[in-house]
């Protein structure tokens, strides 16, 4: 299963943020949204018996991908953990 609706609001807050403190709020707010959309694939589209046991979660371009990945680890591992799959267009 492919799910490609990513809470795209967040990264953009925390890519326009202009102090420490924005930052921090951005960024919370990114680990629970991102969070928020893994349990929700995990719990939607990963049925014992009935689904593949990965779901991919699509996120809206490399860049995306590239600042998950350098700055939310514990969010991609936790996806990880839950057999989510963060992929990027490339």
């Amino acid at each position: 299963m492919v799910d490609s609706k990513f809470p795209l609001e967040g990264i953009a807050q925390f890519r326009a943020a202009r102090d420490d403190e924005a930052r921090k709020l951005a960024a919370r707010r990114v680990r629970a949204h991102v969070t928020q959309h893994v349990d929700d694939i995990a719990n939607k589209y990963l049925l014992a018996g009935e689904t593949q046991d990965v779901a991919l979660m699509f996120v809206p371009s490399e860049s995306v991908y590239a600042d998950l990945v350098e700055h939310f680890d514990d969010v991609v591992q936790r996806a990880h953990r839950a057999r989510v799959v963060i992929v990027s267009p490339r």
